[in-house]
């Protein structure tokens, strides 16, 4: 029989799905089956982008509900299918809340090696956009510099309790100083092209497409949520580079 320490520990893996980018039917549908197979007769499971709420009825019209509050936020794919893995377990193997508990941690935990391809892949993507765009060697350099100091920032942060939108506007403003710096040092050339290979990083791509994708699967109220949020963040990112150039070049 499903217990609240149980449903507890479903709710936790249905919100770490949803923190790293997991479809809102499907993660609907996975907590559903998850408390299906400890002995629910029926299961309502409702999320949001910020919010998750799953209602069980036992038999004997026994009934539990809990909900959580989402705060953080990334987007993890492969953490996301070590999630899905783990949910099948459980629906299987019917795993007790300290096995699940020691799971979940085990999947949320980022090994130093993905640290490196974070690094390795951010310097790739902004100093090969840089370049592609019609940027120098230098400037490829200066994109990939930039790479680095954004990566870092974004890695040590503590995202659960920061809104995304300040977030984007500082991390863009930071990074526009930076470039202008590395300009007017000589370090690289062409401010626009730097810029460039640092937008990338930035601007919210994975976002809008889950957007799309869950406005196509019928999660209407999820999928505008999730678009309003990425038009915003780009709006944050667009003001950040902007105000970088309109006050660093006015000092530097």
């Amino acid at each position: 029989m499903l217990s609240n320490q149980e449903l507890s520990a479903i709710l936790d893996v249905g919100e770490a799905m949803l923190t790293y980018g997991g479809e809102v039917s499907r993660i609907e549908q996975t907590v559903s089956k998850m408390c299906m197979a400890y002995g629910a007769e029926r299961v309502d499971a409702f999320s949001i982008t910020s919010s998750m709420i799953v209602t069980v009825r036992l038999p004997g019209e026994e009934v539990l509900t809990q909900t959580c509050r989402i705060r953080e936020w990334a987007i993890d794919y492969g953490r996301l299918a070590e999630l899905d893995e783990l949910a099948g377990e459980i629906a299987e193997k019917h795993l007790n809340p300290k096995e699940i508990g020691k799971r979940l941690e085990k999947a949320k935990t980022t090994s130093e090696m993905s640290g490196i391809y974070t690094y390795v892949g951010s310097v790739l993507a902004a100093g090969g956009f840089a370049m592609f765009f019609g940027g120098s060697f230098r400037d490829g350099i200066s994109a990939a510099i930039l790479a680095l100091v954004f990566t870092l920032i974004d890695r040590k942060v503590n995202h659960a309790w920061l809104n995304r939108i300040a977030y984007s506007f500082i991390t863009s403003f930071v990074s526009g100083m930076i470039a202008i710096g590395m300009v007017e040092m000589g370090v690289g050339e062409h401010l626009d092209k730097i810029m460039i290979g640092g937008i990338m990083l930035v601007i919210p791509g994975i976002a809008l497409a889950n957007a799309v994708r869950d406005l196509l699967l019928g999660d209407v109220i999820t999928g505008l949520l999730r678009l309003c949020e990425s038009l915003l963040i780009a709006a944050g990112v667009a003001a950040g580079f902007a105000a970088a150039l309109f006050l660093g070049r006015g000092w530097l």
